[in-house]
């Protein structure tokens, strides 16, 4: 279930405006989706599972870093174009990199890592390849990176709203062992 967004806690939707504590306006915009199901911690430790097949390209531990625990998958469409999902502020993770993944399978437990002070979730996001090669992997390799503050347009240019994906009910994908090489790099 997503949150509405007007409790930071309950859960943003995909470039949602993000607010202060006393609920003003912070400037900056949500670039994923948050699912929970409660309003506070009684989430922690859900089984979260995949929403597309894929394989999965990075999973760390990044306990200080605002995204927390995150693990990121590489998805193919039948058109050839490729997505990646990060899921994160996971408790724990249940992935390797390097080994495909299938809709329903378990990526790990819900968590709040990363953001000690609020509340169990998961935040989704979904990213272009582009924000693959050029922030995750390549010339700034930062796998945790969140533009924030950065203009709409530029983060429509790297980024998906994830609940449009999960409503377009994707068919399953073909395999994309073929398809990956060591780096996490998934090409076709």
């Amino acid at each position: 279930i997503m949150g509405d967004g007007k409790n930071p806690g309950v859960g943003y939707t995909h470039l949602m405006p993000t607010v202060n504590r006393d609920w003003s306006s912070d400037g900056g915009h949500h670039i994923g989706t948050d699912f929970n199901w409660g309003d506070h911690d009684e989430d922690c430790g859900t089984p979260l599972k995949m929403i597309m097949n894929g394989i999965c390209v990075f999973a760390a531990d990044g306990e200080w870093r605002q995204l927390g625990k995150i693990a990121i998958f590489c998805h193919r469409f039948s058109d050839d174009t490729l997505l990646y999902s990060r899921y994160a502020h996971l408790d724990s993770w249940d992935v390797e990199v390097g080994k495909e993944y299938r809709v329903g399978e378990i990526v790990g437990k819900m968590g709040k890592s990363g953001w000690q002070k609020g509340f169990c979730h998961l935040h989704l996001d979904l990213g272009t390849r582009k924000v693959f090669e050029e922030h995750y992997n390549g010339k700034f390799a930062d796998a945790w990176w969140y533009p924030h503050y950065s203009p709409n347009d530029y983060v429509k240019k790297y980024f998906v709203d994830p609940a449009i994906i999960i409503k377009e009910n994707l068919k399953p994908n073909k395999p994309l062992n073929k398809y990956f090489r060591q780096g996490g790099v998934c090409e076709f």
